[in-house]
């Protein structure tokens, strides 16, 4: 039902009809799915390489241990409730933070010192889309996406209401242990309900939010696009590759590194795509502390 790897997901709707060589192993990454339970004889059939008939074959569950093991893929952690409560508590909750309007003084302050046009912006790792929504303010259009489909369905909802009500968690997770979370009143398990509300004015037919695992085609013609989320992504390549093909000629990209990808680790990927114009050391508070970040900004090579 549209499992395979090479699948486009309209395998999964009853009017698809597809048909693939019977010696392509269509789930050839996937482990097997088998019940535990011996009274039962799940059938699978393999289909060899050589021979043109199937074969049945029976999963022998004698002396089968079952183990569990965690997932590695760290992007779907934070679909985590605890990963939402974070998330708009920094955006929208937060006070003396100021991370997020630092950074958009100075996106915008690069933008008119390279002549860029403000007509349309990509906000990759939008969040649950506080940046976006004073961006829209700049721009005739502006999109925010973000791997995190609870991140995606917050911001949407601050989109249409302007507000969002949500339970502020205290547990033991190491992010909810985090001062900002503001939870030393609280006994482990309480939550109390907290109102993220969008501090700007906006046009909500100016702003859209998609949650993207990758950069579709469908994503063109922009004159800015912020990658901010390269701290929170497996694969950082893949996120730098499409920047280049993404903005018009006049176009800017800024890339917020990390401690681990600075531009000297971006330039071998974006090499053809992108050329290095400016560099900006951009101080901010986060959590009652200073902090630092550093924003590259690319143009077309």
């Amino acid at each position: 039902m549209g499992g395979s790897w090479v699948s486009t997901g309209s395998q999964a709707a009853r009017f698809g009809r597809y048909a693939f060589r019977r010696h392509f192993y269509q789930h050839a990454g996937f482990r097997i799915a088998r019940t535990l339970d011996d009274s039962q004889d799940p059938p699978v059939a393999l289909m060899p390489i050589i021979n043109t008939e199937d074969q049945e074959f029976t999963i022998k569950l004698a002396d089968v241990d079952a183990h569990m093991t965690p997932s590695t893929n760290t992007q779907l952690q934070q679909e985590k409730a605890v990963y939402l409560c974070r998330q708009l508590l920094m955006e929208f909750n937060t006070q003396g933070d100021n991370y997020f309007q630092t950074l958009l003084s100075a996106c915008l302050e690069t933008m008119q010192r390279h002549g860029s046009e403000f007509n349309k912006a990509l906000d990759i790792g939008c969040g649950c889309g506080s940046m976006t929504f004073e961006l829209s303010n700049h721009f005739q259009k502006i999109i925010g996406t973000d791997i995190c489909g609870q991140f995606i369905d917050a911001a949407e909802k601050l989109r249409q209401n302007g507000c969002l009500s949500y339970h502020q968690t205290c547990d033991d997770s190491p992010i909810a242990k985090q001062p900002k979370l503001n939870c030393n009143s609280h006994t482990n398990g309480d939550t109390h309900m907290v109102q993220a509300k969008v501090a700007c004015k906006f046009d909500q037919t100016k702003i859209g939010f998609k949650q993207f695992t990758w950069l579709p085609n469908e994503l063109a013609d922009f004159d800015l696009v912020i990658q901010r989320s390269l701290h929170r992504v497996q694969n950082k390549k893949a996120w730098l590759l499409r920047l280049g093909d993404i903005i018009v000629p006049t176009g800017l990209v800024i890339i917020v590194c990390t401690d681990d990808w600075t531009e000297r680790d971006i330039m071998p990927t974006v090499n053809g795509r992108l050329k290095l114009v400016e560099t900006t050391k951009m101080q901010y508070k986060e959590d009652g502390e200073e902090k630092s970040a550093l924003l590259t900004a690319w143009k077309k090579a």
